[in-house]
């Protein structure tokens, strides 16, 4: 199992898994990069719990949202490349 965690972040609310994930460092808004290492991976199911603003004054932002869409597109074609046979988004 693998967790994506943005550069900089502060897992502090997972770290007490973080013992039993691999970590892959990355960002969605930089599909190319994370491309290759899902590649490495090759995870069977991605679950997608990264929606931006969704607490915040962006929820209600069309831009902010638009952005959340593209990622996700993006992210469902990578796991796809990457040989992932389902996808979940919450």
């Amino acid at each position: 199992m693998a967790i994506l965690l943005q550069p900089m972040s502060d897992p502090w609310r997972i770290a007490d898994l973080l013992d039993r994930v691999q970590p892959i460092t990355g960002r969605l808004a930089e599909p190319a990069a994370l491309g290759r290492k899902l590649d490495v991976f090759k995870p069977e199911v991605v679950y997608h719990l990264g929606w931006s603003g969704s607490g915040h004054a962006g929820r209600n932002d069309p831009r902010q949202q638009a952005e959340n869409v593209h990622e996700a597109v993006a992210l469902v074609d990578l796991a796809a490349d990457a040989g992932a046979t389902a996808w979940v988004g919450l």
